[in-house]
């Protein structure tokens, strides 16, 4: 039997991961599983949880995180980015948001307003910075849309690493970039965008935020995004940041690191991880 490639099995491995999602219940998030230090406390909230940790001193800001995974993957490493933001004195949130294929964007982004404003009533003192990697982002981006829409008060403050905000795959860069970045096959981005969208048309903008009006950019206040040059969206976060730069009253700070993967903050052990969660410390301890 000839040798499997590497790479072929590594394609293989990834595009099984995402058509058959594991899950467990959103384990990494529990409150159950956190070191009494954090003192973390889990509500139910939009049919699903969220939990919250506490730093160990006075909070320097209350971070409502939306974790990445193509809406696909259960929260797998961001407890680990709960627990450094906390260690860094913030209150930090997280919500179990309900994954595709199970459910789709509207569903998704409907719970997500919800959770929003659930935690807004249980600490309504605090002014929540959104957190939102890789498909996160698309999450934050589209609470501001409704929280705009409903006439509600919007965060002045969003925190995207890797932000994924179009799911169409449809720019030719992408051709391009994506190959250099192994653990984001195309095939399994296109699979990402039907589970979330499912018949809708992944250009809507209530699908990907990237494409709604420009209008919509403006007055988002102050945007922290990072990411790596070795990352297959690459493309998708240079023009991203150039519709947030031509915005008016959105303000954008970019850091851009060197020779890594996709969403690297995940691995908060890497010298560059933790360099990234110094960063997001920094961006939100500003006045």
């Amino acid at each position: 039997m000839s040798e499997i490639k590497p790479e072929i099995a590594e394609f293989t491995a990834v595009m099984d991961f995402f058509l058959h999602p594991p899950r467990d219940d959103g384990e990494m998030l529990r409150a159950k599983g956190f070191e009494p230090v954090y003192r973390a406390v889990e509500r139910a909230s939009a049919g699903r949880f969220t939990t919250t940790v506490e730093p160990q001193g006075a909070a320097k800001g209350h971070i409502f995180l939306l974790h990445g995974g193509a809406c696909i993957l259960e929260a797998m490493k961001h407890g680990f980015v709960m627990r450094e933001l906390a260690d860094r004195g913030f209150r930090v949130s997280a919500f179990d948001y309900p994954l595709s294929p199970e459910a789709q964007y509207d569903e998704i982004n409907a719970a997500v307003y919800q959770a929003y404003l659930d935690l807004k009533g249980n600490y309504p003192d605090d002014d929540l910075i959104l957190f939102g990697d890789s498909a996160g982002a698309t999450l934050c981006l589209e609470l501001v849309f409704r929280l705009r829409a409903a006439g509600e008060p919007v965060p002045r403050q969003m925190v995207l690493p890797c932000p994924y905000v179009d799911w169409s795959v449809t720019d030719p860069d992408l051709d391009r970039s994506l190959p250099n970045d192994p653990g984001l096959p195309k095939a399994s981005l296109m699979v990402a965008g039907k589970y979330f969208g499912g018949t809708a048309d992944l250009k809507n903008p209530a699908v990907s935020p990237y494409f709604a009006d420009a209008a919509c950019f403006d007055g988002l206040g102050r945007i922290f995004m990072f990411y790596s040059t070795s990352d297959g969206l690459v493309p998708q976060f240079e023009k991203f940041a150039a519709k947030l730069t031509a915005a008016e009253g959105t303000e954008l700070t970019v850091r851009i690191a060197e020779g890594l993967y996709h969403d690297y903050v995940l691995d908060v052990g890497l010298p560059e991880a933790q360099e990234a969660l110094d960063w997001i410390t920094d961006f939100c301890s500003e006045a």
